[in-house]
């Protein structure tokens, strides 16, 4: 077990990889399908557009509801702006890393600090 302290730098070190990871997007405009998924889809821009995600499945090409009403929320808060969909994407990412690292810790899993 590593002593509390390097647990603590430890996770400082998975995030800053995950920031530089994620370096692409800091300039904050569209990549690959940014246009298809947040800028043209209509759903995003209406409350009934959110309804429609969750309970007509064809809606999207792919149903991921939760995925889509990130975006929704988004699309409220940021508009077009890249910018703020991708600091989410890096934060939520940011969290998955550290939650499976303290997973795979708890399991005793050899190797868990690669997560």
């Amino acid at each position: 077990m590593l002593q509390p302290w390097r647990n603590y730098i430890f996770a400082i070190a998975l995030v800053l990889t995950t920031l530089l990871a994620y370096r692409p997007v800091w300039h904050g405009m569209p990549l690959m399908d940014d246009q298809t998924y947040l800028i043209t889809k209509p759903e995003l821009r209406s409350g009934s557009g959110l309804l429609s995600l969750w309970m007509q499945p064809q809606t999207t090409k792919q149903y991921h509801p939760l995925v889509n009403t990130v975006f929704w929320i988004g699309n409220k808060l940021w508009g077009d702006a890249m910018l703020g969909y991708h600091l989410v994407n890096i934060l939520l990412h940011s969290v998955s890393t550290l939650l499976l690292w303290k997973i795979l810790r708890r399991l005793e899993v050899a190797g868990a600090w690669l997560a």
